[in-house]
Order: C-alpha cells, then structure tokens, then sequence
C-alpha cells in the first residue's frame, strides 16, 4: 500500500544570536511519513551537534509535519526539537519544567 504525500520536514537554526544568520537548512513537503523520518535522521547528528553547543544558538527547529491538508498547510506534530531539547550524543529527549502551585 503506497504511503500518502501528507508530511512536511523542516530544519533551520540562528547562530550567533543574530535573526540574519537563520540558516534553512532543509524544508521538503508532500513527504510520506518513512520519507520525512528519513530526513530527520540523515539531519540528526547535525542537530545533536547544535543542542551540544546550544549556547552557540539563538534558535533551533527540527520538524516532521504530519496529516496535512495540502502541501503548504501545517498539520500535526510527530517531532518538534528546539533549544529546549536535550541530548547525550545518540539520543534526543525533551526536558519540561513543571511549576508546582502551593
């Protein structure tokens, strides 16, 4: 059964802390799913790189779209990674800050 085209894949980050320096790296639509994990893989150890050396970054976004309507719409997130993600050098994982009310 052929995958539907209905996923998206951006990278891009801002290095030196300057909106002029954004770089996009890659943004592809009208993806299957395989073909968006695909990106985001051959992408990773880049990404990994910058959330080593997040000090270094203004911003970071890493995402695969998924379920969109058309080919310039957005649709769900399956993966967003930014700055607030963390990593050990193979693997990625968000860290959330949960207030606590007393």
């Amino acid at each position: 059964m052929e995958q539907e085209r209905n996923c998206a894949f951006q990278y891009a980050y801002i290095k030196n802390r300057l909106f002029r320096d954004t770089q996009i790296v890659c943004d592809k639509s009208a993806l299957t799913l395989n073909e968006a994990k695909g990106l985001f893989n051959n992408y990773k150890k880049d990404i990994i790189n910058i959330l080593k050396n997040k000090e270094d970054y203004l911003s970071l976004e890493a995402v695969i779209w998924i379920n969109m309507v058309d080919e310039f719409s957005y649709g769900e997130t399956l993966v967003y990674v930014t700055l607030n993600f963390e990593t050990d050098g193979k693997d990625i994982w968000e860290t959330v800050k949960q207030y606590v009310k007393i």
